[in-house]
């Protein structure tokens, strides 16, 4: 109760302030607006090492797709470690705390590509309904009832990805339509070197059909895990 009050106390008083964190040496700011955004900073930084570290060993110049940035955490971290990020996310809340986050890290804008859509399955603009429980900086759902806060754009990755660098790496964390994203990405997520994603019912028949081994398993929270699979045609190659 005591720690509940003292939040609540700071968040009346001085709700924007600057986070900051060292991460194996990187120096990263992220700006906290409330008590929502400083828990999923907190979640992301402690609750997903394998991620962290997985980000932190791609080659410099590698390529990310970011695919549920949220409000950046993953794709500043990268951009900060020399990759080009391709961050991929439709709503203003989160898009709002990533705009910042790039000013407040100095991430030139050839560095970190903000995509403010979502990815879905087909060739032409759509609109999904979002969650109205979740309105906050830091936190929303893709919404399937007949309630919703809002409705926001939804395109396929194949379509929009044309005039993009190509992804060596991806990660795919967007709570519920993976299996949209897929079968709207295929044939750009097939070049990649690594695809991380959130298990889904049918995503591991799915990647098997794109050409990707057997997953490596991660699970460090409740309800959450990940798998991250290789591209076998680029193992390939490598053992050559």
């Amino acid at each position: 109760m005591y720690q509940k009050i003292r939040r609540l106390i700071i968040d009346m008083v001085k709700p924007q302030r600057i986070i900051r964190r060292r991460i194996q040496g990187v120096d990263l700011n992220l700006l906290r607006i409330g008590d929502m955004s400083e828990a999923m900073i907190e979640k992301a930084l402690t609750e997903e090492p394998y991620t962290i570290h997985w980000i932190l060993n791609m080659p410099k110049g590698s390529v990310l797709y970011d695919i549920g940035a949220n409000m950046g955490i993953y794709s500043i971290l990268a951009a900060l470690t020399g990759k080009i990020v391709y961050a991929f996310e439709p709503m203003p809340y989160n898009l709002h705390l990533l705009y910042r986050n790039m000013q407040i890290n100095h991430i030139s804008k050839d560095r970190l590509y903000p995509v403010p859509v979502a990815l879905g399955f087909g060739d032409h603009l759509q609109w999904q309904t979002v969650t109205p429980m979740r309105d906050a900086p830091g936190a929303a759902n893709i919404y399937a009832g007949d309630e919703a806060s809002g409705i926001i754009p939804t395109i396929g990755l194949d379509f929009i990805s044309r005039q993009f660098f190509r992804p060596d790496y991806v990660k795919i964390d967007v709570d519920g339509p993976e299996s949209d994203i897929i079968l709207g990405g295929w044939n750009t997520l097939r070049k990649a070197k690594e695809i991380q994603i959130e298990r889904r019912p049918g995503c591991r028949e799915m990647m098997t059909q794109l050409g990707f081994g057997e997953a490596i398993n991660f699970n460090f929270y409740k309800n959450h895990l990940d798998d991250r699979y290789e591209n076998l045609s680029w193992k390939e190659k490598v053992n050559v």
